[in-house]
């Protein structure tokens, strides 16, 4: 063996015994050293021998684990130091060693973690491994790396409790997915972002007896309850609502003490304006912002609040910053190292004219990268961005990668996230978060794309694309590659759907992006796959994952292309939804109306059949068509299906 490479085991001999330093303090790696074991165990097919206090660390070679809380580390950065018989993984924080151990096991034995659950898992087998010598350094380049979000997301309930009490998924639905999260080295500051206003303020409790803490809207108190998400926003100029916010922030740090940061996030969306009151309006004019008009309504965009036809309004970002400065202040008086963060959203995603936002503040620009393919569309948010970090110190990034605006059908762009995610950092973001969603089996490689462009921007997706079919498909690695790339040009090639067909109802362009034909050509390639990976059962079903995902589109696309042939026969009414044609004895109507409700109870039935198996996003599936039914069971165009298939039979 070169004197440059240390071995560790040889024709099956296992040359290495596994050290936790410190023994006193061992606890806090625990489950790190876990997985690092059983990783190994699984890729030897033996029993991995562990160190006791006091062992000899020269014989055989130490593979050791040392929580060191006086290195010259930052919160998440690892060194392996490997020399002579010794390889050390050391962090200052037990997620440092985490990140650490999880390296380890990529780049020795080549694990990977492509997806939540064991399925997703892929530890090779091994007979002899070594590792060179040397010392490594890793830290992220991201301070705040997560696919998720807390505060209200769906009405007044966090994502995780929909989850949970809602769609009824285990809790180790969750737990599987935050795992995958930790392997794929996401994480950072504990922050407790999203929407919070509605959790310091709800209506329901404030609305009445402290009705003056409430935005005047177009000359009325906007205190009544709306559904504990959207409306009932502040009113900024009132110091009542400053001392609330600080008053609740520190609150929660005293509650729960390892919160980094905490939320001030306004309520979501713009059905009712932010606050006209005089005050409110000074605050603007002093700025010098009071003729600066929103460009758009990030809550038209991604379908949250359900209102198309809006009033143009002014921005108000000056504004957002003024007061958010007044309750960190308050907030530092008592917890002078903790932040708060806000949202960069809505009436406020205009860079401000005036006003700076504290660095002791997050704010997080809301964007949405999966439309860059617009050349106009790329240059007029990137440019915002950059203007933005002039004023923003502390610039995070909220992503949109799923959204309730999307149908959870394949919609890839990893080399978008490539590029935006380095864009992002030039441009001075070091805190990034994606809305949540679990779709794997049809948009998993774009969040497993993200992991690694966030921890280092100078990544390939290529690269790591090209890595993830060869870990995971082996022989069919390539008809891997070409079946996944095959979605993303499609995606390229109609300008991030921008240059699609209108239809009806907008998730009815599915049909247009994804012929019949695209289809049937992406089905051939896991078909290739099948055949090339025939003996190996763990990559058999892989790609049958991967089918799922293929299932859950082609049973979209069917269904709504049969529905806009019903359009083409007989017409649309005032919502969008399919009618018969006038003289109501059309026999191919019939025929398609009774196929198209076929189709649509097929996919919904799949929907059912799948959930909890991370094949598409449950949440956002749902969310999208079934307010307020689970399951579809209120989805207008699967209501209406029914009644045309009915009325056909009676005829």
């Amino acid at each position: 063996m070169p004197d440059n490479q240390i071995t560790l085991v040889e024709n099956g001999q296992l040359l290495f015994r596994i050290h936790r330093l410190p023994w006193q303090a061992a606890e806090e790696i625990i489950e790190a050293a876990d997985e690092l074991i059983r990783c190994l165990q699984t890729s030897f097919g033996q029993p991995i021998p562990q160190a006791e206090p006091g062992v000899d660390q020269s014989e055989p070679v130490s593979l050791v684990i040392h929580l060191d809380p006086l290195a010259k580390l930052t919160r998440e950065a690892f060194e392996i130091d490997a020399a002579a018989n010794r390889i050390v993984l050391r962090g200052r924080t037990p997620e440092a060693i985490s990140h650490a151990v999880y390296w380890f096991l990529e780049t020795s034995i080549g694990a990977r973690w492509l997806w939540p659950g064991e399925l997703g898992e892929v530890i090779p087998r091994h007979q002899n491994l070594s590792f060179p010598t040397g010392k490594q350094s890793h830290q992220p380049d991201y301070d705040w790396r997560r696919i998720g979000t807390a505060g209200p997301i769906y009405r007044a309930m966090d994502y995780n409790t929909m989850l949970h009490s809602v769609l009824g998924l285990p809790l180790s639905y969750q737990r599987d997915f935050d795992l995958w999260c930790r392997r794929n080295r996401f994480g950072g500051p504990k922050i407790a972002d999203g929407h919070r206003w509605a959790q310091m303020a709800p209506a329901e409790e404030f609305g009445q007896k402290r009705a003056e803490l409430f935005a005047t809207a177009e000359g009325k108190r906007d205190n009544e309850p709306h559904d504990g998400k959207h409306g009932n926003q502040p009113c900024l100029a009132n110091p009542e609502v400053t001392d609330l916010m600080a008053d609740y922030a520190c609150a929660a740090f005293d509650a729960q003490r390892d919160i980094d940061a905490y939320s001030l996030g306004l309520n979501d969306g713009g059905f009712i304006s932010y606050c006209e009151c005089p005050q409110c309006l000074e605050i603007d004019r002093q700025a010098g912002s009071q003729d600066i008009m929103s460009v758009e309504h990030f809550d038209q965009t991604t379908d949250e609040s359900g209102v198309t036809d809006r009033k143009p309004e002014r921005s108000i970002t000056d504004r957002v910053i003024w007061q958010a400065n007044q309750v960190i202040n308050k907030v530092a008086q008592r917890y002078p190292d903790r932040r708060l963060f806000i949202l960069l959203y809505s009436q406020f995603r205009r860079p401000p004219v005036k006003h700076q936002l504290d660095e002791r503040i997050i704010g997080q620009y809301c964007v949405q990268a999966h439309a860059f393919w617009h050349p106009q569309a790329k240059k007029t948010e990137l440019d915002r961005i950059r203007e933005m970090s002039k004023s923003i110190p502390s610039l995070g990034i909220y992503e949109y990668y799923s959204q309730g605006a999307w149908s959870e059908a394949h919609r890839l762009f990893p080399t978008l996230v490539e590029s935006s995610v380095r864009a992002y950092h030039q441009a001075g973001a070091r805190y990034f978060a994606t809305q949540p969603s679990t779709g794997f089996a049809a948009n998993g490689i774009n969040f497993y794309v993200l992991g690694r462009c966030l921890w280092d921007v100078s990544t390939s997706a290529e690269t790591v694309i090209e890595d993830y079919c060869r870990s995971g498909f082996g022989r069919g690695g390539d008809q891997i590659r070409q079946y996944l790339m095959a979605f993303a040009s499609r995606w390229e090639e109609t300008v991030s759907g921008s240059q699609l067909p209108s239809t009806p109802l907008d998730y009815l362009n599915v049909a247009h992006l994804y012929p019949a034909e695209f289809l049937a050509q992406r089905q051939a390639e896991l078909n290739e796959a099948r055949r090339l990976t025939a003996k190996d059962k763990a990559i058999q079903a892989r790609i049958g994952f991967l089918q799922q995902g293929l299932d859950f589109t082609q049973y979209l696309a069917d269904g709504c292309r049969l529905a806009l042939e019903l359009y083409e026969i007989g017409g649309g009414d005032e919502h969008g939804l399919p009618t018969a044609p006038t003289d109501g004895t059309n026999n191919q109507f019939n025929e398609v109306a009774g196929r198209a409700h076929q189709a649509w109870e097929r996919f919904w039935h799949f929907v059912a059949e799948s959930q909890g198996q991370y094949v598409h996003g449950e949440f956002w599936t749902n969310y999208r068509w079934f307010k307020p039914g689970l399951g579809g069971e209120k989805h207008p165009l699967r209501a209406r299906l029914r009644e045309l298939a009915q009325a056909a039979v009676a005829n």
